[in-house]
């Protein structure tokens, strides 16, 4: 037996000849056949109505499509309708056409990438009436494409959905179960890729910008005692500048504290170039750290290093010095980090997951530099643009 909610949706896509429909009895002949209902024929093409989902593009068996781009106007026209089910006679019937917040609201949560189409990007008709003689008639949600893309071009990934429903016929009844059709438009083919997404900033005074103590927005923190000179770290020209013009052992970390939550992604990076260095003799030698633990005071950039052993930071290290210098790694020019060649580096594009130990704790942004130059020059390095923020998935 044919349930009542699919019969509708049989008698649509089957034809009938007359000597099926008409008995030998004469009196059957006269009768009304099937039940006079009104649905949205969109809401039954995808899965025969389980889930009332109308996919834009839709992957029809012939190749033909739901929808017509206007490339003049730049609007999309989405094919809907209704249909009237049953025999008899056909007159004239009118109906409202609403979105449906609410149903909306349920097929964005239960659709991987789903939200909501924007309501300003979209219009339909408040009223659709089929003629005398006619069983159905079309209508159309039109979709601004370039007001989309302009003002919600961070959607170039999502599957946008607005659910279109039918109610108050003015003549027969609704087939409730297909008075509703969930529109998903896949964005992808219709606007250009957006760009990542990100938090807001979590560097405070990144850029260098409008302050010019750097110990207004970082800790200062010598790494030897040998260190006596704090202008080793200073904002100049709206860059940190690290230098050591002489030659004996200095070092110095310039540290931030940020709130970093475990389980998330974030992504670093720092503009850096480097200038002066030696040819040869002694070391300048830069590290860079994100890590719940502060630099101890007259501690060394080895004891720093070995933190990455411990696994209790995601970060990338850097070391720099002159050619005579063995083992370490050496950038001439510098770039950014930590996407600068040659450098040893745990991450290859600051992209990173916070381990658990971040919640709850301050996390600390760290430089922390080297020198033992014996020719008086172990260089200087400047740091720009320094941010850090949260990486959004899609």
């Amino acid at each position: 037996m044919i349930h009542r909610r699919n019969l509708s949706i049989w008698l649509t896509g089957i034809f009938f000849t007359t000597g099926l429909l008409i008995s030998c009895d004469e009196d059957d002949s006269q009768k009304e056949w099937g039940f006079a209902k009104i649905y949205m024929p969109q809401a039954a093409l995808s899965d025969g109505g389980i889930t009332n989902n109308y996919p834009v593009p839709f992957n029809s068996s012939n190749g033909t499509q739901n929808y017509v781009i206007d490339s003049t106007a730049n609007l999309m026209h989405i094919t809907l309708g209704v249909y009237r089910s049953g025999l008899q006679s056909l007159e004239s019937y009118s109906v409202n056409v609403s979105a449906d917040d609410a149903a909306t609201a349920v097929a964005v949560a239960n659709t991987a990438k789903g939200v909501a189409l924007p309501s300003d990007c979209y219009t339909i008709p408040s009223t659709i009436t089929v003629p005398d003689g006619e069983r159905e008639a079309i209508f159309k949600l039109t979709v601004d494409l370039e007001k989309l893309i302009v003002d919600h071009g961070e959607l170039g990934k999502k599957q946008l959905i607005a659910v279109i429903g039918i109610s108050n016929p003015s003549r027969y009844e609704l087939n409730e179960a297909l008075s509703k059709t969930t529109v998903i438009i896949d964005a992808s083919k219709f606007m250009p890729t957006p760009p990542p997404l990100y938090g807001p900033e979590l560097i405070d005074g990144g850029t260098f910008e409008g302050y010019t103590d750097i110990t207004q927005k970082w800790m200062r923190i010598k790494q030897l005692a040998s260190t006596t000179d704090d202008n080793t770290a200073v904002i100049d020209n709206g860059r940190l500048r690290i230098m050591y013009p002489i030659p004996v052992r200095c070092g110095m970390a310039v540290c931030q504290a940020v709130s970093l939550e475990g389980g998330k992604e974030y992504e670093f990076s720092a503009e850096m170039s480097i200038s002066g260095q030696s040819a040869s003799g002694g070391t300048f030698q830069f590290l860079t750290l994100i890590s719940t633990t502060l630099p101890p005071a007259n501690g060394n950039i080895s004891s720093l290093a070995t933190y990455s052993a411990s696994g209790n930071f995601y970060a990338w290290m850097g070391t720099f010095a002159n050619s005579g210098a063995g083992n370490i790694y050496r950038s001439t020019t510098g770039g950014t980090l930590p996407m600068i060649e040659g450098i040893h580096t745990n991450m290859s594009t600051g992209r990173f997951t916070a381990p658990a130990s971040y919640t709850g704790n301050p996390v600390y942004v760290i430089f922390a530099f080297f020198s033992s130059d014996a020719n008086g020059n172990a260089g200087t390095i400047l740091l720009d643009n320094v941010s850090l923020k949260e990486f959004i998935p899609e």
